[in-house]
């Protein structure tokens, strides 16, 4: 067993965090200032990120590093850094605010519906045509188009207004497409998921779902270890990501403490922030903005730059700082916020661009809720928003493509209720 007894400084980052997340949940429950709980998410995510399992985690995610433990400074860049993220998102939401709770309506019309199953399908055509994966542009938008289409129907259906053969189609669209999900390795989406339609029931106060949901959730993560192994079973163990690293050894069967382990070293965004400190700027140089380039670039669709460079970060930066072997081409490393903030900028710089990404997904909430807020609010914001909670992977790589993710739901949702006019759904 580990020992947990890691001193004074993580037991201050941990009560820290808490209160960070407590202060969230009171001002989200209140629902004067966010019409959805996005930084109840975020600071719950960096408590277990960034305290819980670095605090857990005696080795640094892969046996080729060194174990270490954040320091008293890291600590404080972290608290700074989620601080002001979530400063900055509420001080957005409450400029011209009316201070009064958002109101909510529960009505869905017909049009909507549409879009929801139109979202659905969107995503399904790619598991049943795997050429479409080929195409440029379109498959990047298959996960967040799912999420919308996902937040409709089940708004639809936990409100009453999807009926009973819509509600078991969706049901069983849901179902189906965990599993696709999980057959492919893919926990990281399907725990998304969860959290999109936990953040639905929030608003909803729904509260014995969200348990469940959020059970569900708890039980996917200490489930990693073996998805990943049937991943790797089904794909012949080849790495390709992180994740097939940690996994690489034989274990034998997972127990639920190993399991717990494994996804301790997958998480210690912590422990990964340290060791790029340890090593910027005394090793390895800064990167003075250079992987933020590519948040212009992905915003480009390949179909009108068909020579786009394809994002190589994550390889690139596990090479820069020894976290994978020197012929590694393969293996991407997921490269958080904070972390790509703090190897571009150094420390202060990376205060102030925690502040920055507050201050945008603070406008970019605000622009597409409203107050009451509707189901296509919702939508919106679980397609472009929500996912963003769990900042794991670089702001190109989450963000890239997420402006026109937005434009093809306004289009939907605008051409469907030109085609589809009518009363609300189930009224």
């Amino acid at each position: 067993m580990p020992d947990l007894t890691t001193g004074l400084p993580t037991l201050v980052h941990f009560l820290a965090s808490a209160a960070i997340l407590a202060v969230c949940l009171r001002l989200d429950l209140r629902g004067t200032l966010s019409p959805i709980p996005f930084a109840s998410l975020v600071a719950l995510d960096y408590l277990f990120f960034f305290s819980i399992f670095p605090a857990l985690g005696d080795v640094l995610i892969a046996e080729m590093l060194v174990p270490v433990r954040m320091t008293p400074a890291t600590i404080a860049l972290t608290l700074g850094g989620e601080a002001l993220l979530l400063g900055a998102f509420y001080a957005v939401q409450a400029v011209g605010s009316k201070r009064q709770p958002f109101t909510l309506d529960i009505s869905v019309t017909s049009a909507q519906l549409a879009v929801g199953w139109g979202a659905l399908a969107f995503a399904f055509a790619f598991d049943l045509f795997p050429m479409l994966r080929a195409l440029p542009s379109l498959p990047q938008m298959e996960r967040p188009i799912w999420l919308a289409g996902a937040t409709v129907l089940f708004f639809a259906m936990i409100n009453r207004r999807l009926g009973r053969i819509g509600s078991l189609l969706f049901v069983m669209a849901f179902v189906a497409k965990f599993a696709l999900l999980l057959r492919g390795g893919l926990a990281s989406p399907a725990v998304s998921l969860c959290f999109v339609l936990a953040s639905v029931l929030f608003v909803t106060r729904r509260w014995r779902l969200l348990a469940g949901i959020m059970a569900l959730a708890t039980i996917l993560v200490l489930s990693y270890v073996p998805i990943k192994r049937v991943h790797n079973l089904l794909e012949g163990r080849r790495v390709t990501s992180a994740a097939d690293v940690t996994l690489g050894r034989d274990d034998g069967p997972a127990s639920l403490y190993r399991s717990l382990m494994l996804v301790t070293r997958r998480s210690t965004q912590g422990l990964l922030l340290q060791h790029v400190i340890d090593k910027t700027p005394s090793q390895i140089p800064y990167w003075e903005g250079s992987t933020l380039v590519n948040l212009v670039t992905n915003n480009v669709p390949r179909f009108l730059w068909p020579n786009k460079p394809e994002e190589r970060l994550g390889n690139r930066f596990a090479a820069a700082y020894h976290l994978i072997n020197d012929d590694d081409n393969e293996t991407s490393w997921n490269v958080p916020w904070l972390v790509e903030f703090y190897i571009n900028f150094g420390r202060w710089g990376a205060l102030a661009c925690m502040a920055a990404a507050g201050t945008v997904l603070g406008l970019v909430t605000r622009a597409i809720t409203g107050r009451p807020l509707t189901v296509e609010h919702l939508a919106l914001a679980g397609a472009v928003v929500i996912p963003l909670f769990h900042t794991e992977s670089n702001v190109s790589l989450l963000a890239g493509n997420l402006i026109w993710v937005a434009l093809a739901l306004l289009a939907g949702f605008a051409l469907a209720r030109r085609i589809i006019p009518g009363p609300a759904a189930g009224a």
